[in-house]
């Protein structure tokens, strides 16, 4: 793929292709336990590519969903129904809900689409938190705990100079309900 080969090439440590489109071009081919941290996170370094469907397989759009199905379930995933029960939502938190939402849509429209994942990796990458964790109102004495030790390893982020992490980092903190 021209497209994968240029972004290889992108001098970025973490880059995510998301491809919504039909692979039937025989000639083109290619969950979390436990508490997750940010230091961890932000490790991960190299290109995630999470395709449409499989090589030779055909992507499909439904009129009711207003987009192809792949599209409707990656912004859903991205939009917090992908999240870990941290909240957060990783690459590899979207892969399992993407893979497992669009083949079951697509069993009951009679239309067999299953997502392909490709790259490569070190690490999962963390795209986003989910906007419901944000709205704890009464945070439990560990969620605080929990909240201040993300906030120190915001801290530590700005030390290294990885800023947008920690703004990742913070806002994850203050949505948990610690004092940051």
């Amino acid at each position: 793929d021209v497209v994968i080969d240029d972004v290889v090439h992108i001098p970025a440590r973490r880059k995510v292709l998301f491809i919504d489109a039909c692979r039937n071009n025989p000639l083109v081919g290619r969950g979390a336990s436990g508490p997750r941290s940010f230091a961890a996170l932000s490790k991960a370094e190299g290109l995630r590519v999470l395709y449409a469907t499989r090589p030779s397989g055909l992507s499909y759009e439904d009129d009711k969903l207003q987009h192809g199905v792949f599209s409707y379930f990656l912004l859903r995933g991205l939009k917090g129904e992908a999240a870990g029960s941290d909240g957060l939502i990783t690459f590899s938190d979207l892969v399992n809900y993407v893979t497992e939402s669009v083949p079951t849509f697509g069993l009951q429209k009679g239309k067999a689409q299953k997502p392909f994942e490709a790259g490569e990796a070190a690490g999962d990458f963390l795209l986003a938190r989910s906007i419901s964790t944000a709205a704890t109102t009464n945070p439990t004495a560990s969620a605080i705990a929990n909240a201040d030790a993300i906030a120190k390893e915001g801290l530590e982020l700005v030390a290294h100079q990885k800023y947008s992490e920690a703004v990742i980092a913070f806002s994850t903190a203050i949505s948990a309900g610690g004092a940051v």
